[in-house]
């Protein structure tokens, strides 16, 4: 078990309907403690947390309740302990606490990562799959036997508003 505690140094986050950010730790969790973790969030058993998870794919996020303030502190934490080594920059708790919950289509089609347009399917199948160079080198390795569906798609959802342009 791998688990990381992540700290915020950016000041309260702004207060918004769902948990309390305070009662949400801020840390990674991985394989079962994040099913458990969840689990309870959810008001599920652990199982059903599972299914739940095998129930999402890479064409679309999970339907209801996708985004809360447990996941946005999943994925900041998991972004700086498996991401911001090669993919440093402005990456922070308070700002992953401040990203609305998706539209109802949201992760069909594209959207927009550090100034480009690629699909949903394509950064969700980059962090779960990996990314090799022409020749076989790996640029960056695969996440799917670490990451669950629902951790890679919080990540997306964060990555997206992460690298959105910094308003001015």
């Amino acid at each position: 078990m791998l688990v990381a505690i992540v700290s915020c140094a950016s000041g309260p986050p702004p207060s918004r309907p769902g948990p309390d950010a305070a009662a949400v730790e801020a840390k990674a969790d991985f394989g079962e403690e994040w099913f458990v973790s969840r689990a309870n969030t959810l008001g599920l058993t652990v199982e059903a947390a599972k299914a739940r998870d095998r129930a999402i794919s890479r064409t679309g996020p999970p339907a209801g309740g996708f985004w809360d303030d447990q996941l946005a502190l999943q994925s900041a934490s998991l972004w700086r302990l498996v991401c911001n080594e090669c993919h440093p920059g402005r990456r922070g708790i308070g700002s992953a606490l401040a990203i609305p919950p998706p539209p109802p289509s949201w992760g069909e089609g594209q959207g927009r990562f550090f100034g480009r347009s690629r699909t949903y399917g394509e950064i969700y199948d980059a962090i779960a799959r990996g990314v090799s160079h022409p020749h076989g080198a790996v640029s960056m390795p695969a996440f799917e036997n670490k990451l669950t569906h629902e951790q890679i798609w919080g990540l997306i959802r964060f990555l997206e508003h992460a690298s959105a342009p910094a308003a001015e």
